[in-house]
This record gives structure tokens, C-alpha cells and sequence, in this order.
């Protein structure tokens, strides 16, 4: 490899995807003069998904799931760029940011995924969300102020309503959503408020299809709705949202459901950008090859929620996982690696480890390399799967601080923070 000729390879989005490719290219070429690294994200840290149903509920701190990308690179500040991403010109290696335009040779897309609300009249005006660790802030914000709220109501009918939380959407954000706040409602609110609230809250979960956890396998689906039902959580399937309204909504049948809480959760769909050129797509994936390419512009991989990728042989895209993501860094980051030593990309292949879904303390259910998994033991899988993709040493442990903590004492119910969404969903 020629020493006079610098490679700039620049990675967008530093989710699971986009950080671990960073990482391990940087591992590579930390030291190569001949190669330069940026990486870009419309935020300052990375954020561990998977727990934020855990940070709206009270269970983990919102500090400990984030980690700042300069300290998680650590070398120079160069590398690292706090701006949002614009648009891309492929055809001139560019990418387009609020702070002008950076060019690449390489370029790795790994931008993830935004609520999608389906195009329901009022879902994304009229409900609450959990995508970012912003949303999770604010519902633990709304949760608390509601009950506060609700405390000085005397009317039975303005009372029900508000304590009725509705989540749409039984994918796994939505199931385990409500199974954490079946926990925080039912239990650490009951040590505080008045035994007249606790009877009347009520947890919704609502959901298109038949089944809970379309992605799961049935094992899974069959157990998951066994435990929220028992956990006193309202499981209604096969009805969908036409329409929402402030404090209320309209289901296919014609039902109206009253609740000054509802939760979209029925989704997301990939962040789009604008291109100046045409990519082929799959429901607004952008499709790739199977080194994870865009087969016209073989410099640029792209991966995770906005990739259409396929096993070879199979006719399914891979879903828009976390766990999906963050091992498909390690063939993109070794593809890159490849090609900057003037050598050939090897076809990628992802192989499913299993699925764990957390229902709540103490409970999970889940299938790893063929094993099925229930209740505790599942409860520590789900946990130990996902402390081990935290990053640093320093997260891990206070993340399982706090969930020690939890264990023994009620779920902190302080509010610090205001709801920054609209003031309608204000509770005064």
C-alpha cells in the first residue's frame, strides 16, 4: 500500500452498526497515515437501544445507556463530527451536512430508523414515541406528571381516561414497553400514591395482527402473551388504528378509545436522505449486494435498518434489529479493510443467534442456538446479552448498579426534566 496516497473513509450514524464499524476500523488503521477516519452523527454519544423502555420506566438512568463518541474514540478530535447529514452525491463521493460537504472514499451509510406511524391520520401529532433516549426521558416525565395530575381528579370518568395508558404496536418495543410499566404502575407508583389511582390505571396494548411479535417465533409470541396478561396488561389483537385524536383514538371498528396517554410503537421505517442518483429499494431499504455494497457504487456499504440485505440463497431481507446491525459491522468493516489493502470483499453471511424478549422484573422469554428460554433465566440472558454491548467498563457497571438497585428498592420517581415535545401533551 502506497504511503503518499491518503484514503478517507467516512462512516455515518453512530448507532450499533455505525459505531462498532468505526471501531474496528480505527483498531486497524489508527496508526496508518495513509488512511484517514471521520465519523458523523447528528448527536455527541451512542446510545444502547435496547434499554430504553428500562430508562422510560425508571429502571436504568438515562446517563448510563449513553456514551460520548470522543471518549469512546479517544485519539484525535478530528475523527468525530457532531452535524446532520443532508444528502449524498455518490456520483462525486460527497456527503452533504449542515457543516458542508465532506468527501470520501469509502463510505459506510448506517444512518438506522425513525418511528414510522404508517400514515394514521393524527398518530404523529397526537402520540408519544420511544426511538431516542429523548423519548424515553419524556415518558418517564409524562408518566409522573400524569399520576400527579390524576391525584387531584375526582370525577370516575376524567380519571379513567387518564390513567389509561394505551401502547400501539406488539413488536418488541411495544411488549416490552408495557410489561416495564405494568411494573413501575402497578408496584413502585403503589407505594406512593393513593390506592384509588392504582385501581384505576390501566395498561393497553393494541396490535394488528394475531399474534404479539411478528419476528419472534411462536414459542415466544405464545409465552410473552400469557405473562402480560398476567401481569393485568389489556392484550387486544387483530385491531388497528384508524385515527388519533388529542387524549383519544378511533380503531377499524369504529371504537373510540379514550386515553390521555397513547404510546405509537406499530413500527419504523428507514431514515431517508436525498441521493442524486436512483438506488434500488425494498420498502425504502436501500438494496445491497452481498458484500453489503450498492451494487453501481462499490465504495459506499451500507448497513443495518437502512440496508435490504439477503442471505445468499434466501428470499427474506433481514430485519431491522439491533443485534442484526451490530454484526453486520464486522463484515463491513472487514470488507473496507480488504479493499484498502487492494484486495477483494468476502460475501457476507449473518447468521441468528436467537431471539430474548424482557417482560418486565424478573421476566423474559427467548430462543438462543436452538435453546428455549423462560422466566429468570431468560431475564439474566436478555441482560447479560446486551450489557456485553455496552461499550466501556464503566457503563456496563452502572447499568448493573442500577438494575441491583432496582431489585431492592422502588424505581426513582424524581422529575428533572420537562416534556419537550408539544405543550398539548403537557399535564396540567
Amino acid at each position: 500500500m502506497s504511503t503518499n496516497v491518503v484514503r478517507r473513509i467516512v462512516v455515518l450514524g453512530a448507532g450499533y452498526g455505525g459505531i462498532y464499524t468505526f471501531l474496528k476500523l480505527h483498531k486497524r488503521f489508527h496508526a496508518d497515515r495513509s488512511v484517514e477516519l471521520q465519523l458523523v452523527n447528528k448527536t455527541n454519544y451512542f446510545i444502547s437501544t435496547p434499554f430504553l423502555h428500562e430508562v422510560a420506566t425508571g429502571s436504568i438512568s438515562p446517563e448510563h445507556v449513553a456514551e460520548p463518541i470522543r471518549k469512546i474514540i479517544g485519539c484525535t478530535e478530528e475523527e468525530f463530527m457532531m452535524t446532520e447529514v443532508t444528502g449524498l452525491a455518490l456520483s462525486e463521493r460527497e456527503v452533504h451536512t449542515l457543516r458542508g460537504p465532506i468527501p470520501y472514499d469509502y463510505l459506510v451509510i448506517a444512518l438506522g430508523a425513525q418511528t414510522s406511524y404508517r400514515n394514521v391520520t393524527g398518530a404523529r401529532e397526537h402520540t408519544l414515541a420511544l426511538k431516542t433516549l429523548e423519548d424515553a426521558v419524556n415518558l418517564k416525565t409524562h408518566f409522573i406528571r400524569t399520576f400527579e395530575y390524576a391525584s387531584g381528579i375526582a370525577d370516575p370518568e376524567e380519571l379513567d381516561r387518564a390513567l389509561r395508558f394505551v401502547v400501539v404496536g406488539g413488536g418488541g418495543t411495544g411488549v416490552e414497553l408495557v410489561a416495564e410499566m405494568a411494573d413501575l404502575f402497578l408496584d413502585t407508583f403503589a407505594k406512593y400514591y393513593d390506592k384509588r389511582l392504582i385501581e384505576n390505571v390501566e395498561v393497553m396494548l393494541l396490535h394488528a395482527r394475531d399474534e404479539l411479535l411478528p419476528s419472534f417465533n411462536r414459542y415466544i409470541r405464545r409465552r410473552s402473551a400469557q405473562v402480560l396478561r398476567r401481569k393485568g396488561i389489556t392484550v387486544r389483537l387483530g385491531v388497528q388504528v384508524s385515527e388519533v385524536r388529542p387524549h383519544s383514538l378511533i380503531l377499524n371498528t369504529g371504537e373510540l378509545v379514550k386515553a390521555r396517554t397513547i404510546i405509537w410503537a406499530a413500527g419504523v421505517e428507514p431514515n431517508s436522505l436525498p441521493f442524486d442518483v436512483t438506488l434500488q429499494r425494498e420498502k425504502g431499504r436501500i438494496l445491497v449486494n452481498q458484500y453489503l455494497q450498492i451494487p453501481s457504487f462499490p465504495e459506499v456499504f451500507v448497513m443495518g435498518d437502512m440496508a435490504a440485505f439477503k442471505n445468499p440463497g434466501s428470499a427474506e431481507t433481514l430485519p431491522m434489529l439491533a443485534q442484526v446491525a451490530h454484526r453486520q459491522s464486522v463484515g463491513v468493516a472487514r470488507n473496507i479493510i480488504r479493499l484498502v489493502e487492494g484486495k477483494a470483499p468476502l460475501a457476507y453471511t449473518y447468521k441468528h443467534w436467537g431471539d430474548l424478549v424482557s417482560l418486565g422484573e424478573w421476566m423474559a422469554a427467548g430462543e438462543l442456538f436452538g435453546l428455549r428460554l423462560f422466566g429468570h433465566m431468560a431475564w439474566f440472558f436478555w441482560r447479560g446479552v446486551y450489557l456485553s454491548k455496552l461499550i466501556s467498563w464503566s457503563k456496563k457497571a452502572e447499568v448493573l448498579l442500577d438494575w441491583i438497585v432496582d431489585l431492592f428498592r422502588p424505581r426513582d420517581i424524581s422529575v428533572f426534566y420537562e416534556e419537550t415535545k408539544d405543550s398539548e401533551r403537557d399535564i396540567k
